[in-house]
């Protein structure tokens, strides 16, 4: 009798584990088209390792899946008295002279530029692993939070993996960052929260 209380404890052990591998197959299959937020950071590099695990989960029961990596360049606000001309050097020390709008307009060019190749770069990196998943990158401007949950709705996004706090968050303090939080409470998909 002892041994048979183990024997049927270790059968419910494994009922209760297919049980579990079933229901996650499940929740897997509804999920076809994940957005990763990406800023570079170590808790969003771990959010695009998850968002990559689940949709080579999915590909493997033959179901194509996209994820999409977003980078969101953060506006630079300038009062508008700053309309005036300013003096800028350019590498071979010649002086032009700009407004400010066209100085900002040069600085989010350049930042969505590095952007792109930061995205494109790991995307290279997860696609030379595996082909069997889509991966589509993204860059927008404005405030991140915003942009994403907008992007949500736009592209009709199943399920928003990021990191917990970006290179934004103070290191020392673990808790959500500002614009995961914002997302958590806006978002009308599931948000799944990486560290």
């Amino acid at each position: 009798m002892h041994w048979s209380y183990y024997g049927s404890t270790f059968l419910f052990q494994i009922g209760l584990i297919y049980l579990i591998h079933h229901q996650i197959v499940k929740v897997y299959i509804m999920y076809r088209n994940i957005l990763v937020p990406y800023d570079g950071s170590q808790p969003s590099n771990h959010a695009l390792n998850h968002a990559v695990n689940l949709a080579r989960i999915k590909s493997t029961q033959k179901i194509s899946v996209e994820v999409h990596l977003l980078y969101v360049v953060g506006e630079i606000h300038v009062p508008p008295s700053f309309g005036y001309g300013i003096k800028v050097y350019s590498s071979s020390r010649h002086e032009q002279s700009k407004t400010t709008v066209e100085y900002i307009k040069e600085i989010y060019h350049e930042l969505r530029s590095k952007a792109l190749d930061m995205l494109n770069s790991k995307k290279k990196e997860y696609l030379k692993e595996t082909n069997e998943i889509a991966i589509k990158t993204h860059v927008l401007l404005g405030h991140p939070a915003d942009k994403i949950i907008e992007f949500a709705n736009m592209q009709k996004i199943d399920l928003i993996v990021m990191g917990t706090v970006g290179l934004k968050g103070i290191s020392r303090i673990k808790a959500v960052g500002s614009v995961a939080r914002r997302v958590a409470e806006m978002a009308s998909c599931p948000l799944l929260l990486v560290h």
